[in-house]
């Protein structure tokens, strides 16, 4: 169960626990990585990318895990703390005027990777085009399919408003 799940079924304190804890473990774990660089980039790329499915797709819970924000967020926190700072600062701005996080994880994503490209802070681990396209662009493109097919790719019916309302709100059907 997710931050968001907890927040609504028992409250903003346990809440506020699952997303500090979500994101320190992204982030002691990305550390780890960059300390295992030695061992190889590609070493980094696919341990990050795996522990991201394997919050995402647990197995023992029968592939039912969360979307697998906070712990992608804490992971690059730790390759790129300018970018996600800055994000996250974009994250809690609009959560706090429009009371709605869902829209403005999607939308941070092209501020962090803009700002990730233009001022990466690992060019001795990473190329900023390395970054781009072997962590940033799999993390972003697995949290996409994650929101557009929350329930498994055996849906029936994907219609665009669908899409729509899921990629962008984080939900089915609009609420009035």
């Amino acid at each position: 169960m997710g931050a968001s799940s907890i927040h609504e079924r028992i409250g903003t304190k346990v809440a506020t626990l699952v997303i500090f804890f979500d994101l320190l473990k992204g982030f002691v774990f990305g550390l780890l990585l960059i300390t295992s660089i030695p061992y190889g980039k590609e070493f980094f790329n696919i341990c990050a990318i795996c522990v991201i499915l394997g919050h995402i797709f647990p197995f023992q819970k029968k592939n039912t895990g969360g979307r697998g924000v906070l712990i992608s967020a804490g992971i690059l926190l730790s390759i790129i703390p300018i970018s996600m700072t800055i994000g996250s600062i974009f994250i809690v701005s609009y959560k706090l005027i429009y009371k709605d996080s869902a829209p403005a994880v999607i939308l941070s994503m092209p501020i962090i990777l803009v700002f990730a490209y233009i001022a990466p802070s690992n060019k001795l681990f990473f190329s900023p085009i390395e970054e781009l396209l072997f962590i940033y662009i799999p993390i972003i493109l697995i949290l996409i399919v994650k929101r557009i097919w929350p329930y498994g790719f055996m849906e029936k019916h994907l219609s665009k408003k669908i899409i729509y309302n899921r990629l962008l709100l984080d939900r089915d059907e609009m609420e009035h």
